[in-house]
């Protein structure tokens, strides 16, 4: 997501980095606004849920140490064990 001039700077000011933003937005939950906005807040049940999900990630990842995967125009053709 794109962030504009305005937030860039109020943000910086703010000391709120726009990492932190974009983990708002993905792990928030979303309150439509009545002038059709959104607003993402980031609850602590939210932030229960995204530590679950990073955890579960965390251990793909350590499944995928010594795999690969080959890719041709934008699809996965196969994918194996390494072997060095």
């Amino acid at each position: 997501m794109t962030h504009t001039r305005h937030v860039k700077e109020r943000s910086q000011g703010r000391g709120i980095p726009a990492s932190v933003v974009d983990l708002i937005i993905e792990y928030g939950t979303p309150q439509p606004q009545p002038d059709g906005t959104c607003k993402y807040v980031l609850r602590d049940q939210d932030k229960k849920a995204a530590a679950s999900q990073l955890r579960q990630r965390l251990q793909h990842l350590e499944k995928a140490m010594g795999k690969e995967a080959v890719v041709a125009q934008n699809e996965v053709i196969a994918a194996y064990h390494r072997s060095d």
